[in-house]
């Protein structure tokens, strides 16, 4: 299946996507080098793959020009530069820009690509990790739409309905699968389309209900209290905001999450409320603390936590402590147990005594126990 349209409202899209048979067909795809380097730009028609599973992509067969002499040492060059514990240069990327045939721009900043040269063709192979499309969009409303691979933890508050046949009889069935709630003004549902046949995924919706607008990127602080309330390092694959006149799509590729050790922060079954209220304060955290793309620090600094799991227990309990000391010196923690002024100026009073108590000299005063005896 291709994409006609862009809107996760369209059942079809979702479902080709999961099961891995979607494919953008391009008017054209372009490539340009970011650095120096032979050839600079590549451009053709296609097709790119769009898979949870491989991510992005594509393989392109351009016929070589007559300013683009071949070179049968191309191949073995391009390897030559390598070297174990190096970044490689940003010339080996290429910024990725396809046009569909609908007229829509899928882009990628820094797309990986592979460039087999043949005396008469250059045989390109593109992998990247997501794409994105931008269009403008009526209205000031603000909502994202993202789809996950994972089983999230919600709660379980709004009952589902649906006809079944059984014994020859329709009757209807009812599943206590869904959830519903709202968060820092934001209308909130997830359904984790737990009765559905195919592959399994589910569904966040999140739309402003407040007068205040939404931050720039707040799609992103919300992914960020997600893992913190459902103490998982996910990503949505799918996702859809509109923002400020705007609408960003997204595919992106699937990257199972390690399941860790910790638990959430708040069990959700049954504290839908306070499962919601913790969301939506965590998201006006990260709002608040957050700069762009990036995470807030709390995220950064406890983020790792959450898959833990088939490490040895000194890697745990490292971690765990280089956690707990990087959140105590963040705001508010850093100010509590702080000794006072007056505190401080005794422990200086004691310190100046002892350096000038009388009865000891001033080299034993220097002088330093080796750590070896400090315990004998």
């Amino acid at each position: 299946m291709m994409v006609a349209g862009m809107s996760l409202s369209d059942q079809a899209l979702k479902d080709a996507f999961v099961e891995g048979r979607l494919a953008i067909d391009c008017l054209e795809i372009k490539l340009t080098r970011n650095g120096a380097g032979e050839p600079s730009v590549l451009s053709c028609p296609g097709s790119l793959s769009v898979t949870p599973s491989n991510g992005i992509e594509a393989r392109l067969v351009l016929a070589r020009g007559a300013h683009q002499p071949y070179d049968f040492l191309a191949n073995i060059n391009k390897h030559a530069d390598l070297r174990s514990g190096q970044l490689l240069s940003p010339s080996r990327y290429f910024k990725l820009e396809a046009k569909d045939v609908t007229g829509h721009l899928w882009t990628n900043p820094s797309a990986n690509v592979d460039i087999e040269h043949l005396p008469e063709a250059f045989i390109v192979k593109i992998t990247c990790g997501w794409v994105r499309c931008k269009t403008l969009v009526e209205g000031n409303t603000s909502s994202t739409h993202m789809v996950f691979m994972e089983e999230l933890i919600f709660p379980d508050n709004v009952i589902h309905s649906k006809k079944v046949l059984e014994r020859g009889k329709t009757a209807l069935k009812f599943s206590a699968k869904a959830s519903a709630g709202e968060a820092a003004g934001m209308l909130i549902t997830f359904d984790p389309r737990a009765d559905s046949p195919g592959v399994q995924f589910g569904e966040f919706y999140a739309m402003n209900q407040s007068a205040s607008s939404l931050p720039d990127y707040f799609d992103d602080r919300l992914v960020e209290a997600i893992r913190f309330c459902t103490a998982a390092v996910v990503e949505p694959v799918m996702r859809e905001t509109v923002h400020k006149g705007k609408k960003t799509f997204e595919f992106a590729q699937h990257r199972p999450p390690n399941e860790g050790m910790l638990q959430p922060p708040l069990q959700p079954r049954g504290n839908d409320l306070d499962f919601y209220k913790l969301l939506g304060c965590y998201f006006q955290y990260a709002c608040a603390n957050a700069s762009g793309r990036d995470y807030a620090p709390l995220s950064a600094k406890v983020g790792s936590l959450f898959a833990l799991k088939g490490v040895n227990l000194e890697i745990v309990a490292l971690l765990v402590a280089v956690a707990v000391e990087s959140v105590l010196g963040e705001q508010p923690f850093k100010e509590i147990g702080k000794p006072t002024e007056s505190t401080l100026s005794l422990f200086k009073q004691m310190i100046a005594h002892i350096n000038t108590a009388s009865g000891f000299g001033a080299d034993f005063l220097k002088c330093r126990i080796p750590d070896d005896r400090r315990d004998a």
